[in-house]
């Protein structure tokens, strides 16, 4: 119990952290802080065990990879047929990964996970709005 609290403790400073870190830009040293930091929650709001740890980051960073690749394809361009085809893309990426994240975590833990995606972005927010 007091390991959840110093893990929740340490989530709160880094989210706190997290707002300065933005302030200076998106060098590839602040994301990869940011990807630490992301990390962390999902394994303290996942409840992940070891085991589920070490088979579940890998794919899930190759997921954030591809998505990350799907933004900068279309990060330029309004056309209206390139929004539809960006959606298109994102959405046989979410189908393809949720099958792959399926085999190494339990249903209920990848439920969780998109739950957990959008209380990171709400908190990071949050954070950057208390700075």
């Amino acid at each position: 119990m007091k390991t959840l609290r110093c893990a929740k403790y340490l989530i709160l400073v880094l989210f706190l952290s997290f707002g300065s870190l933005m302030a200076y830009g998106q060098d590839a040293d602040t994301k990869s802080k940011v990807i630490q930091l992301k990390l962390a929650f999902l394994t303290e709001e996942l409840n992940l065990t070891d085991q589920e740890t070490e088979k579940f980051f890998p794919i899930y960073k190759e997921y954030m990879n591809a998505k990350s690749e799907i933004k900068e394809k279309y990060k330029d361009n309004s056309d209206a047929d390139n929004h539809i085809k960006k959606g298109e893309e994102e959405a046989a990426l979410n189908k393809e990964y949720n099958a792959k994240f399926k085999k190494v975590l339990p249903v209920e833990k990848v439920g969780k996970l998109y739950m957990a995606e959008k209380e990171f972005i709400k908190q990071v927010l949050k954070a950057q709005q208390n700075r």
